[in-house]
C-alpha cells in the first residue's frame, strides 16, 4: 500500500472528473478518501474498497509509465516486460490500449491531439500502429495521389513554397506514382 504523500502525488496527477473519489481527494485529502472508503467501501452503491481504489490509480499511472516509454527500436516489449516484471502480453495490451483521461490540462478536445509540428504527429502515428514514419507518409501520400482535389492542394501549397513549377514537380502521369508508392511499405 502506499503512504500519504505518494497517495497525494497520485490524486494530483488525474483530472477531477476522472472519478469521483479522486476529486474527494484532491479537495480533502488523501485521508479523507481512506476514511470514506474505511466506511462505505465495499458496500452498496459499490465504492471501491480503498486498496483497490489506490490499485487502480497506482495501475493507471504505472501503464502511463509503460505507454510512455515504449518505443519499438529501443525499448520494445521485451526489455519493458524485464524492467516492469510483467508479461510482454501485458505489456503489448497496455501499450495498444487507450488510456483514460488524466489531465484535461493535456488535451483541449476529447479524443483530439494537438501537435505542433507535423512531424510529431507522424511519429505518434508510427509508434502507434508499430509502422515506420516512412511507411505512414507512404500511406497519406498514396491517400493524396488518389484524391484529385487534395493533390490540387498539395501541388499549390508546394509551388509556392518552392517556386517550382508544378508540372516539373510531380510531372503529369499520376497512375505511374501511385503504382510507384505501392510498393515502398
Amino acid at each position: 500500500m502506499t503512504d500519504t504523500t505518494d497517495k497525494k502525488k497520485l490524486l494530483e496527477s488525474f483530472a477531477p472528473e476522472w472519478n469521483p473519489l479522486v476529486r474527494l481527494g484532491q479537495e480533502l485529502g488523501p485521508e479523507a478518501v481512506d476514511r470514506f472508503l474505511a466506511e462505505f467501501g465495499g458496500t452498496k452503491p459499490h465504492h471501491p474498497s480503498a486498496q483497490n481504489f489506490w490499485g487502480l490509480l497506482e495501475r493507471a499511472a504505472r501503464d502511463e509509465e509503460i505507454r510512455s516509454r515504449f518505443n519499438p527500436v529501443t525499448c520494445g516489449y521485451e526489455q519493458l516486460a524485464l524492467e516492469t516484471g510483467l508479461d510482454a502480453r501485458q505489456i503489448r495490451r497496455i501499450v495498444h490500449k487507450e488510456p483514460r483521461r488524466r489531465d484535461s490540462a493535456r488535451e483541449p478536445e476529447r479524443n483530439v491531439k494537438m501537435y505542433n509540428e507535423p512531424h510529431e504527429a507522424l511519429s505518434e502515428i508510427a509508434k502507434r500502429y508499430c509502422l515506420s514514419v516512412r511507411c505512414v507518409l507512404d500511406i497519406l501520400a498514396r491517400r493524396a495521389l488518389a484524391d484529385d482535389e487534395l493533390m490540387a492542394a498539395v501541388k499549390r501549397e508546394a509551388g509556392e513554397r518552392s517556386g517550382v513549377s508544378v508540372d516539373d514537380m510531380f510531372g503529369t502521369n499520376r497512375t505511374n506514382n501511385v503504382r510507384e508508392s505501392e510498393s515502398i511499405c
